[in-house]
């Protein structure tokens, strides 16, 4: 296999590869991950024939046939969703690849979705009684990880040239505008492979691709003296409860604000933070290839109830689940 599309290579545009290392084959003893050096060693390895893994590799500009089927889910705020599941046959493989390769590989202690032993609710309870809650939504997310960024990924891992980019394909598909023409449905690429929200792969190759984000996103809270947490594209952070000792007990107790000049005061403080860190995650995200989606951005003050990944994080007993979470959950089956 050596042409599988359009813009498709071996190779990208660069003269120099910058993960050809020496010490490659050593990464994925050291990461236990399967040692694939050939096309034909992949393609036995998930119980393909050769003909069936350039099939689901090749990059198609227009198609009338797809790897995937297409439907949309209603969002809160009234847009459409939209979610490309892998056929029976790539689903297999993304299965395959997700628990033989992703799952070894590194991510932050700060991502919580998708990562095992950890959920909405220890998103949330990194949180619970916060001074004041930033939320944060990453704009485009899946769409933004382009297939060279996946492929990196891979080559990162260990994985040679060719198996990279092939893996790399296995987990993108292009981006399509259905047309009809004559009766006939065409599915035309209207841009370069990126992950599809819908494939098994999906989620955890954004954990391993935001490991560096995390890393500075973390490193940015903990100069601001803010907790932070990422679940997917939600970015939380908050401002813990503020404690000091008393000179006659010694026991911890939360500061309140009694007059109004020190609430104004908390206030500005607060309002200069929430500038500075806006700016920063900014430009972080910006130079890690994501963007924030500005309508989403929210800031939760306490004396209001504070929502993190459907969780209440503030009151007695956090975190607990939301009353639209409980609403959800009490609604009928329909059959």
């Amino acid at each position: 296999m050596v042409y599988l599309g359009r813009h498709i290579y071996w190779t990208d545009d660069t003269s120099i590869d910058k993960w050809d290392v020496k010490d490659a084959a050593n990464r994925l003893i050291e990461n236990k991950l399967p040692l694939l050096h050939k096309h034909n060693e992949l393609a036995e390895a998930v119980n393909l024939s050769i003909p069936q893994l350039k099939g689901l590799c090749y990059q198609r500009e227009v198609a009338t046939n797809l790897s995937y089927s297409h439907f949309t889910i209603a969002k809160r705020n009234g847009t459409a969703r939209q979610i490309w599941s892998p056929i029976p046959r790539l689903k297999f493989v993304q299965r395959w690849i997700l628990h033989n390769i992703l799952n070894n590989l590194t991510t932050h202690g700060a991502a919580h979705g998708f990562v095992r032993g950890k959920s909405i609710v220890t998103n949330a309870a990194v949180h619970s009684n916060s001074e004041l809650l930033i939320k944060l939504d990453v704009k485009d997310f899946f769409p933004s990880v382009s297939w060279r960024r996946v492929k990196g990924v891979f080559r990162h891992a260990g994985y040679p040239e060719q198996i990279a980019t092939l893996l790399a394909l296995l987990c993108t598909e292009s981006p399509r505008q259905v047309v009809q023409q004559d009766g006939i449905t065409y599915y035309v690429a209207l841009g370069d492979r990126a992950l599809p929200q819908g494939a098994p792969t999906s989620p955890a190759l954004t954990n391993i691709v935001c490991l560096n984000l995390d890393r500075r996103l973390t490193g940015l809270a903990e100069q601001l003296g803010l907790r932070y947490s990422r679940y997917a594209d939600d970015l939380t952070f908050s401002v813990p409860a503020i404690e000091v000792t008393t000179p006659k007990s010694k026991a911890k107790t939360t500061i309140k604000s009694t007059t109004s000049t020190a609430k104004k005061q908390a206030d500005t403080q607060h309002n200069k933070l929430i500038g500075q860190l806006l700016g920063s995650v900014h430009k972080i995200l910006r130079e890690e290839g994501f963007a924030l989606n500005n309508d989403k951005t929210r800031v939760i003050r306490k004396g209001n109830q504070q929502q993190v990944t459907g969780m209440v994080v503030n009151g007695q007993g956090v975190p607990r689940v939301s009353r639209q979470i409980k609403k959800c959950y009490e609604q009928p089956f329909i059959t």
